[in-house]
């Protein structure tokens, strides 16, 4: 996973997307970690800027320690120099939202108008519960515990059902909670509302699409996981 993650900075670099900064999240400082540490040297050697994001306690549900010097204020501020930034990592539960969450701490604290959205591919928000493509998400996603969920905050403020995921939908009212200290308001109405996903409105054939998604289904089921 670090070579892979390494050629990743490499290939951006060569493509004219600037110096990617590296962060390391959940930092425990004082405990024995050779594996991070072996990788923060190797960065060292590459001569990639990298930060330290330490191990909050009480993440994501106390806002109060949360939003104080002893948390994200703790954590470095990364300098950006692009109107646009964009946080990506290996897998879920990596560090993410508490990395932009982070950010949008500094940015309010220096004055600056920000904005946050999350681009994510499934589930499709606007394809039905128990559509196929849903349900291979589900499949994929089965050693997190992933299932998916009509977001029930979204069909309260819009009236409109929406497919979200369990976590998304378990997290956002501390999410809510913490992006509107930040910006003394509310921005989102629900976690649908985060999500930046166009995938269902590319879809011309609706029958091909659910025919793959159930071999990709079978495919999981048997243990021939195809990339």
């Amino acid at each position: 996973m670090m070579i892979v993650f390494l050629r990743c900075i490499k290939d951006s670099r060569r493509g004219g997307l600037g110096k990617p900064k590296v962060v390391i999240t959940r930092f425990e400082t004082g405990e024995k970690q050779p594996k991070t540490q072996a990788f923060i040297n190797k960065l060292k050697r590459e001569k990639i800027k990298f930060y330290i994001h330490h191990f909050i306690k009480g993440y994501p549900n106390d806002v109060d320690f949360i939003l104080s010097k002893l948390a994200f204020g703790k954590n470095p501020y990364i300098k950006t120099k692009k109107p646009l930034v964009v946080v990506v990592a290996p897998g879920a539960g990596s560090g993410k939202l508490a990395v932009c969450l982070n950010q949008l701490y500094y940015e309010h604290q220096k004055g600056v108008i920000v904005g946050y959205a999350k681009l994510e591919t499934f589930p499709v928000w606007n394809l039905p519960l128990n559509h196929p493509v849903n349900k291979a998400y589900e499949v994929v996603t089965s050693d997190l515990g992933d299932f998916n969920l009509v977001d029930p905050f979204h069909f309260k403020a819009y009236k409109k059902r929406a497919i979200n995921y369990n976590r998304d939908i378990e997290a956002f009212p501390v999410i809510k909670e913490i992006l509107g200290r930040i910006f003394k308001e509310d921005i989102y109405q629900s976690p649908t509302d985060m999500g930046v996903n166009m995938a269902g409105f590319a879809i011309t054939n609706d029958l091909i699409v659910r025919r793959a998604a159930k071999k990709e289904i079978q495919r999981r089921r048997n243990g021939r996981i195809c990339v």
